[in-house]
């Protein structure tokens, strides 16, 4: 929040934005807590490969009946589709939903926490942007938010948790 601060205020334009990626958050944490608790009794790739599917039929009928715009699918195009789906993706949702039958989902979702420390370090080093104390003070609350979730007295088992 720090990191946004000069940022925020409502402003009409980015207002439908802002409340779009608050849902968003928000269903991608409880879908991470349904998941939770769906991969106790199931075997990863199974719910991934049913969630895959549906996604894609979902996503294929939209597109025919929303997008206007005429796309040429190419080889290309279908091997990197292929390659972000099946490879990138899969392989990720695999990782993430082995680890959630092992972990609560609140410390499996630290993991993409780090991604904006990663960023602002990468920013740093490849494109050698400066670091503003505010921008310091955001990767210390998430640190700190990190590890007040992995304290000791914040982990708690959940039912059938194998570990």
């Amino acid at each position: 929040l720090p990191l946004f601060a000069d940022s925020l205020g409502v402003d009409s334009d980015l207002l439908l934005g802002d409340v779009l990626s608050a849902i968003s958050g928000f269903l991608l944490g409880a879908r991470q807590v349904y998941n939770a608790r769906i991969v106790q009794g199931l075997h990863p790739a199974k719910l991934l490969l049913s969630q895959a599917v549906f996604g894609t039929v979902v996503f294929a009928a939209s597109s025919v009946i929303f997008e206007s715009d005429e796309y040429l699918w190419t080889g290309r195009l279908l091997v990197s589709v292929l390659y972000q789906g099946a490879l990138i993706a899969g392989f990720g949702f695999i990782g993430n939903l082995w680890l959630i039958q092992r972990y609560l989902p609140s410390q499996v979702s630290l993991l993409s926490l780090t991604q904006p420390i990663f960023a602002v370090v990468l920013a740093r080093i490849v494109l050698g942007e400066a670091l503003s104390s505010t921008l310091w003070l955001s990767v210390a609350l998430v640190v700190v938010g990190a590890s007040l979730v992995q304290r000791n007295g914040i982990r708690l088992r959940m039912p059938g948790n194998r570990r």
